[in-house]
């Protein structure tokens, strides 16, 4: 039986929380708020241990997607509280 490197399984787990996270947030059990902290939290512990350069790209593309669901949502809660006309404005 081999020792693993502790390199190898830094990259491992990092790769391995990133994918647990996206899972999660597909699944609803956390919310697109709380994948980005988690995101946020995995990098900054990581930040500099990880050395594979696949990492930075898949944390930076989890990021923009979680930006463009917070912003779809921010729109459609923007267009559910336009008032809408009632029976008199017409």
């Amino acid at each position: 039986m081999t020792v693993p490197i502790l390199q190898d399984e830094v990259n491992r787990k990092a790769f391995d929380t990133i994918a647990w996270l996206t899972l999660a947030v597909t699944q609803g059990k956390i919310t697109p708020e709380q994948f980005s902290t988690g995101i946020d939290a995995l990098f900054m512990a990581t930040s500099g241990l990880v050395t594979d350069r696949d990492y930075i790209i898949m944390i930076s593309e989890a990021q923009s997607l979680i930006e463009k669901v917070k912003n779809a949502r921010i729109q459609q809660h923007a267009a559910e509280s336009r008032p809408r006309p009632s029976f008199g404005d017409w």
